[in-house]
């Protein structure tokens, strides 16, 4: 298996009932190439995200040489200038750059981990209206990326994911909990 590691740069083909997805990623490591197709099945990745994809180089008769993703992850921000970026981006609407860095300052490179953790910390920076914004946003997409630890844990597909999910809908983790 390989990896690659990337933001959307923009959605080619995406299908809401099996989740396949063919999107060109921006790819942030030293490469020769600057976008890679990826493909395979999951939720359109957050445009302000960086993303790791685990899978392998395909050959598309039609199109070419494509990633074929078995498994991905949403990579937190963990230097200063992707911590701003991202507090400051549409994910999080009343947060701008200045409140972003104010953030950052107050408490370091591990700001979004201290804030999933535990989001009082936020209560002397910013107001409760932004506070929301940042945990709602921190939240969002947590539901499939839970889904998706479970069915990697236990190896099963990310496609095998989709077709289980358009069938159960949010009740989906709760019974795949109860099965294992």
């Amino acid at each position: 298996m390989e990896e690659i590691v990337g933001k959307l740069s923009v959605v080619i083909f995406h299908n809401e009932e099996n989740l396949y997805s063919v999107i060109k990623v921006m790819v942030s490591d030293v490469s020769n190439e600057k976008y890679i197709t990826v493909t395979g099945n999951f939720p359109i990745p957050n445009e302000n995200s960086q993303y790791k994809f685990i899978g392998e180089y395909v050959k598309h008769p039609r199109f070419g040489k494509q990633f074929l993703v078995s498994q991905y992850e949403e990579l937190m921000p963990n230097s200063e200038d992707s911590i701003i970026k991202y507090l400051s981006s549409p994910v999080f609407p009343k947060v701008g750059v200045k409140t972003a860095t104010k953030i950052y300052s107050l408490l370091g490179e591990n700001a979004i981990d201290k804030i999933k953790n535990d989001s009082s910390v936020l209560d002397l920076i910013v107001s409760e209206e932004q506070k929301k914004s940042i945990v709602e946003g921190l939240g969002s997409g947590t539901y499939f990326d839970e889904a998706v630890k479970l069915f990697v844990t236990h190896g099963l597909s990310i496609k095998m994911l989709a077709k289980i999910q358009s069938v159960y809908k949010e009740s989906m983790i709760d019974i795949l909990k109860d099965m294992c």
